[in-house]
């Protein structure tokens, strides 16, 4: 059975699909442990699952001698150390399609945003004055 340990916890997961997650894994042979903090529990894991809040450094990765994979569940990977990992034939791996939605509709919503003159208009209601027919 494949030890994950999924370190941290980002604010658009749920419990009912973290719990989705530990079912699939299950059905895969993976047994999944969940932490919370700031010294994982890394000693017997195999596999590593990080949020780009989690930083993941030689010193993480030398208290973790089983450890073959670290998949972070975001597109970035710049909170990973690299170099650490490779020195250690260390696998990294990220989800770039994770939050692509998320990104592509704020970034529409930003744009329409911008082309409406919405900043404008939301500074002058602050200051009391309905401005749209300016």
């Amino acid at each position: 059975m494949t030890r994950v340990l999924r370190w941290g916890r980002s604010a658009y997961e749920t419990d009912e699909a973290l719990e989705l997650e530990a079912c699939g894994l299950a059905a895969l042979g993976c047994e999944l442990r969940h932490y919370v903090g700031d010294a994982p529990p890394v000693e017997d894991c195999e596999v590593l699952v990080v949020t780009s809040k989690v930083r993941v450094d030689a010193a993480v990765l030398d208290r973790a001698p089983s450890l073959g994979l670290v998949v972070t569940t975001t597109s970035g990977c710049e909170h990973l150390d690299r170099r650490a990992a490779r020195e250690r034939g260390i696998a990294l791996a990220r989800c770039p399609l994770a939050r692509r939605d998320a990104v592509v509709e704020t970034s529409l919503a930003m744009g329409l945003s911008l082309l409406r003159g919405v900043p404008g208009l939301h500074r002058r209601a602050e200051e009391g004055v309905w401005a749209r027919g300016e």
